[in-house]
């Protein structure tokens, strides 16, 4: 029952993402204009392109994500006696190098928590990420390429069943008692992230990566061109919000 209700929430949590939810507003609109439902199908149709339209717009996307990423400032040489690494995205291949096969954010995430590994050198390293469909686990996807990098194999730690935020960081609770954790994960991510580590008493750093806002990147005048970064951005923020949104209502979070 645990595992459908999982499903069931990423499944219902990807169709309300921008992208598929305009398309379904535009697909129901122009089916109900087909039934001269006009005003509902031309309701439809609007909201539909003004979803679409908006989290393609790289202004309307920055106001998104930018009050999630300023939240925790870097990392600043903290002494930590653990460094926790979120899982993110990987598929494994045959023939491909172990760098390869980390994607989204997965490098970043891994890099930022290898060169805090490196101003403590005591510290445990813990890689978190689930399998889902893939061969092998996020965790040991991040494993590999650590250990190609020179890390010493006996400073990781694998946390390879947490299939989502909630549930690494309650096994990371278990996992490292009261002692000082680098918690490291999107710059994005980190609201969310730090208030569940708070709601399970854990000790933590935050170590923000992967940052996706940086002002003076772009031109103003290109974010008015409508772009898939961009629409990939809202995607990212809109997820996070919705994700706060869920943890507070089942009482993960303040």
């Amino acid at each position: 029952m645990t595992d459908l209700l999982f499903l069931l929430k990423k499944f219902v949590g990807a169709w309300i993402m921008p992208l598929p939810l305009s398309l379904l507003m535009i697909l129901l609109g122009l089916w109900m204009l087909r039934r001269q439902w006009r005003v509902m199908g031309r309701s439809s149709l609007m909201i539909g392109l003004m979803i679409i339209l908006l989290c393609s717009n790289g202004i309307f996307v920055r106001q998104l994500i930018a009050p999630l990423e300023s939240q925790y400032s870097t990392y600043s040489d903290q002494p930590v006696d653990y460094i926790l690494v979120l899982g993110n995205a990987h598929r494994s291949f045959a023939g491909i190098p172990v760098t390869s096969v980390l994607e989204g954010d997965s490098m970043y995430r891994l890099a930022e928590g290898l060169r805090i590994a490196r101003i403590n050198p005591e510290a445990t390293i813990i890689l978190s990420g689930f399998a889902f469909s893939d061969q092998i686990s996020n965790a040991e996807a991040y494993r590999r390429v650590a250990v190609a990098l020179g890390v010493d194999e006996a400073r990781i730690r694998l946390m390879e069943e947490a299939r989502d935020t909630g549930e690494e960081l309650a096994t990371a609770a278990g996992m490292v008692g009261g002692k000082s954790v680098a918690l490291v994960t999107s710059a994005y991510h980190m609201p969310r992230s730090m208030g569940l580590a708070n709601h399970h008493h854990l000790t933590v750093v935050a170590a923000p990566a992967a940052h996706k806002y940086k002002a003076g990147l772009r031109h103003w005048l290109l974010d008015f061109i409508p772009s898939a970064s961009a629409v990939q951005l809202s995607h990212m923020a809109i997820h996070e919000y919705l994700g706060i949104l869920w943890y507070r209502i089942t009482g993960r979070l303040s």
